[in-house]
């Protein structure tokens, strides 16, 4: 069986966590591919957020390599805010027939929508790898 393993988000404890990553995803006739997109900085509380109060880890891409995945891609924060942004404007438009101002840095939407971009930034990574292998995983 081949399996898609998608890792996504801050990679908070990264570096503690991926040789168990690596451990659970071992089982004998199954094929586990990695997937990962990051942010590039790491907060641990809203107030990280807040007071852009975030850590990068030095040791990030060689913890990645340990999983030698598929496709990965480490993003800064500059990706999600302009998602934000115009998300933001779209919903805004959509209930109120207005664009609003154009916050370069919007906290709670950061928070709100960093995961799921982050997410499909991963899946997107294992779409094209699908597309141009001409394969299918049995699971993701």
């Amino acid at each position: 069986m081949r399996v898609a393993v998608l890792l996504f988000g801050q990679p908070r404890f990264f570096e503690y966590t991926v040789n168990r990553i690596k451990e659970e995803f071992n089982i004998p006739n199954h094929k586990f591919e990695y997937f990962i997109h990051f942010w590039e900085d790491v907060g641990f509380t809203p107030n990280d957020d807040r007071n852009r109060k975030y850590i990068t880890s030095n040791t990030l891409l060689e913890d990645i390599n340990i999983l030698n995945p598929i496709a990965f891609k480490i993003d800064k924060y500059d990706v999600l805010d302009e998602f934000t942004i115009n998300f933001n404007n779209i919903i805004r438009f959509l209930n109120k027939g207005q664009i609003g101002d154009h916050k370069p840095y919007d906290t709670k939407s950061r928070y709100s929508y960093g995961q799921h971009l982050s997410l499909k930034i991963a899946y997107s990574l294992m779409q094209e790898y699908e597309k141009k292998n001409k394969i299918k995983y049995d699971t993701v």
